[in-house]
């Protein structure tokens, strides 16, 4: 992760990010604090979640499609599908621990692509 702005505090955060193929952000929110991802190089699946951890919407970041608003309080992964997924990240600031809940549900790699299967395998409704 690279920083762009100065200070922790800073009204606004505009990082850098870089997430290995092995790597995996588990399901996490941020209280009152949207997100906004611009794909570099590389490709990811995005998920968005329930707050009970049912799979609401699933796609591919890449090069074609391009951006993604994460909403405010909005349960919500990345997996990376190419050797290197790297973005930009925009989101307001000051950072808050605090404001960050990570998800009781899907802790590992494993879980989370066991999830998918699963969703991807269910009838359509």
């Amino acid at each position: 992760r690279i920083c762009l702005h100065p200070t922790l505090e800073d009204p606004h955060h505009d990082m850098i990010i870089a997430q290995r193929v092995d790597n995996c952000v588990a399901p996490h929110k941020h209280a009152n604090k949207s997100d906004t991802y611009h794909v570099m190089p590389g490709s990811a699946r995005f998920v968005f979640f329930s707050e009970s951890g049912d799979i609401l919407l699933t796609g591919v970041l890449d090069q074609q499609h391009p951006i993604l608003r994460v909403p405010a309080n909005q349960y919500h992964s990345t997996i990376p599908l190419s050797p290197w997924f790297v973005f930009h990240e925009s989101a307001r600031g000051p950072f808050n621990a605090a404001g960050m809940t990570k998800a009781p549900w899907l802790r590992t790699k494993e879980e989370l692509l066991a999830a998918l299967d699963r969703h991807v395998a269910a009838p359509q409704r």
